[in-house]
This record gives structure tokens, C-alpha cells and sequence, in this order.
């Protein structure tokens, strides 16, 4: 025997079985409604005759396809926001534990880039002076710098900005380069004792920032920031 007719063979005894274990067990299907939706079962209707039984069968078909891979979807999503729920706290745990600014600057920047898809992230800071030399997250501007007055209402709201930023202003936060390639953005004003900054994520991909407990993380992760920044200048 060919294997093509072993194969035959085969599908058509595990035919058998299924059709004479539905034989022994008639309540099957009545016990197992979820399988309705998967199977086909055919409405005898006259020749050239549509069956409206079968076409809402086939639309409640589609539609259960539909919401189960929304909630496959958002299943995802819960246990990516879980993950970056974990790695939040374990950077803030860090971060008020760091004895250098250096240390913050590279938890905070590796946060970004693998939580929230950060191509480019800037921390600006609206200072009269500069006590953080040389440090790649972090660019220190005058108080009436153009950036500051730029966002004077964000400042004053206090809430981040997502993808409001016109293409012209984006070379303000990133390198041209960079700038050039953003298609999604946000803002987040961070205020400390006489002092405030701001800090700028951008994304190559397009919608990639949303208001909820991403953002939200976030923001809690920028407050945390304000707070160490705060202890160093004192300092």
C-alpha cells in the first residue's frame, strides 16, 4: 500500500471513530457549545436557493473569530504591561539606590529603549548652570531658553504631550538625523525645586505612545527622575 493510501485509509478510519463515538455520546456537542462555532454543518435547502441559517451561522463565525483574537490581542498586551510593570520598579528601585547620576542616566536610558521602543529620548533640563557634564540623556538649557518658552502651556498643564509636535519642532528635542525618522512622540514636564525640565521619547513607529498604564508608568518613572535630580543639585 502507497502512503498516499495508508493516509487515506487512516483519515478514514479516524472518520469512523469520531462518527460512532458521536453515535454513543449524542450530548456531545449540546455539552461543548464552544465547537458549534467551528464546525460546519450544512442546511439542506432547495437547488439555487440561499440558506439564511447558514449565512448568520457564517457571520456569528466571523464575528467569534474576530473577538477571539481581540481578547488573544489583549492578552498580549496584559502580560507585556505586566512585564514593563515589573522592569519599572526594578529601575526605580535602582535609581534611588545609585550613588551617581551617571548610574540614573543609564537605567533611565535602557528603560526607554527596551520598555517603550524609545529610538531617541532627550532630558532636558532648564537650569542656570551646569553641574552634569558630559552625560549623553541629559542637555542643560538656559531658564528662558526657546524650548522653555516653546512649551510654556505644557508646562503650565503639567501633563505629558503625545504626538502634538509639529515636524519643524522636532529637530528642538532630537538630532536632525533622528528627527527625520519620528513618527510618534511624548513629552513629559518634570518639575523639581526651582527648577523644571522636560523629558522627550520618540518613536520610528507610528502610534506607539497612548494614554493608560503605559503612560502612566512612565510618568511615574519621570516624577522618580525629578526626585533624584533634586538630591544631586542640592548637593
Amino acid at each position: 500500500m502507497s502512503k498516499v493510501d495508508s493516509k487515506c485509509a487512516s483519515a478514514e478510519l479516524d472518520a469512523a471513530r469520531v462518527a460512532e463515538y458521536l453515535r454513543q455520546h449524542p450530548d456531545f456537542l449540546s455539552n461543548r457549545p464552544d465547537l458549534l462555532t467551528e464546525l460546519e454543518i450544512p442546511h439542506a435547502t432547495a437547488a439555487g436557493v440561499s440558506s439564511l441559517v447558514e449565512r448568520q451561522v457564517a457571520r456569528l463565525r466571523s464575528e467569534h473569530r474576530r473577538y477571539r483574537q481581540q481578547l488573544d490581542r489583549l492578552s498580549r498586551n496584559q502580560r507585556d504591561l505586566q512585564a514593563l510593570s515589573r522592569q519599572v520598579h526594578q529601575l526605580v528601585v535602582a535609581m534611588l539606590t545609585a550613588a551617581q547620576p551617571d548610574t540614573v542616566c543609564d537605567f533611565l536610558q535602557d528603560c526607554l529603549h527596551d520598555g517603550y521602543d524609545a529610538d531617541a529620548a532627550r532630558l532636558f533640563l532648564f537650569l542656570d548652570h551646569n553641574p552634569f557634564q558630559n552625560r549623553p540623556l541629559i542637555e542643560v538649557r538656559g531658564r528662558n531658553d526657546k524650548l522653555r518658552l516653546l512649551l510654556a502651556e505644557l508646562f503650565n498643564r503639567g501633563q505629558p504631550l503625545l504626538d502634538s509636535l509639529q515636524a519643524e519642532h522636532l529637530p528642538l528635542m532630537f538630532d536632525r538625523a533622528a528627527a527625520a525618522e519620528m513618527h510618534a512622540s511624548v513629552l513629559l514636564p518634570i518639575t523639581g525645586h526651582q527648577w523644571d525640565g522636560l523629558l522627550a521619547i520618540g518613536s520610528r513607529e507610528r502610534d506607539r505612545y497612548r494614554r493608560g498604564p503605559e503612560l502612566e508608568l512612565l510618568v511615574f518613572l519621570a516624577r522618580v527622575t525629578a526626585i533624584q535630580l533634586d538630591r544631586w543639585l542640592e548637593n
